[in-house]
C-alpha cells in the first residue's frame, strides 16, 4: 500500500524549491511547527504558515544554494511520519565558506497536510565568528 502522504511531501518539496508559495499555503497545516536546531543562525521554532515563510527568508539570507536535493525517503509504520534525506551543498553568504553536508528531516502529517518538520544535520555549516 502506498503512503498517501508521499504525494503531499513531493508537492511540498517541489513547491518550496521552486518558490511556489501558493502551493505551500495549501499544504501547510494550521498547527505547523518547524524546529531548527541550536547552532544555526536561524535556530528556533517556527509556527504556522507565517513562521515557515519567515524561516524561508532567513534560510535564503544564510545560504547560496548549490544543491538541495531530496535523495532518499524512509517510511515508518505510522503513515503520518516520513523521514527524508537531503544532500545540501552551497556557500555561507556571511563568510563565503563553501560547505557540503546532508540532513535527515523528520516529517509529520495531518489531514493530508504537512504538520511539522524537525531536521537533523550531519555537519551544520559553520557560523560566522563573533
Amino acid at each position: 500500500m502506498t503512503n498517501p502522504n508521499v504525494g503531499v511531501k513531493d508537492k511540498w518539496v517541489e513547491a518550496v524549491l521552486s518558490g511556489d508559495l501558493d502551493t505551500v499555503r495549501t499544504l501547510c497545516h494550521p498547527d505547523f511547527v518547524l524546529e531548527q536546531p541550536k547552532g544555526l543562525i536561524y535556530a528556533g521554532t517556527y509556527r504556522g504558515l507565517d513562521g515557515f515563510l519567515l524561516f524561508l527568508e532567513l534560510f535564503d539570507d544564510a545560504y547560496e544554494i548549490g544543491k538541495l536535493e531530496n535523495t532518499r525517503t524512509f517510511f515508518c509504520d505510522d503513515p503520518d511520519v516520513i523521514v527524508l534525506e537531503f544532500a545540501f551543498h552551497g556557500t555561507m553568504k556571511s563568510t563565503g565558506e563553501a560547505f557540503r553536508t546532508s540532513q535527515l528531516e523528520h516529517w509529520f502529517f495531518r489531514d493530508s497536510m504537512v504538520l511539522g518538520v524537525r531536521p537533523h544535520w550531519f555537519e551544520m555549516p559553520a557560523l560566522p565568528a563573533k
